[in-house]
């Protein structure tokens, strides 16, 4: 008994803290959020473990990516031409 209040208890604790980081996404619109909050909490465990991979997949950066990627090619400061 004792052992299922705890897998239980750790169940909960994944699907919250799966949530928490779909609702901190900066690249998700609300209703992704909102869909896949659904998924997490319909399909426990499984549900809580495939958007934790996808969004960890999602930050990890771009090992093809240089640095000047993000630097404008103008010459001015700011992107002024």
């Amino acid at each position: 008994m004792v052992l299922l209040i705890i897998a239980i208890a750790a169940l909960i604790m994944i699907n919250i803290y799966a949530s928490f980081r779909v609702l901190r996404c900066d690249f998700l619109d609300v209703f992704q959020k909102i869909a896949q909050t659904t998924i997490i909490w319909l399909i426990p465990m499984i549900g809580a473990i495939i958007i934790l991979s996808f969004i960890s997949s999602y930050n990890k950066p771009n090992p093809f990516k240089s640095p000047s990627d993000d630097q404008s090619h103008n010459s001015l400061p700011g992107g002024v031409q």
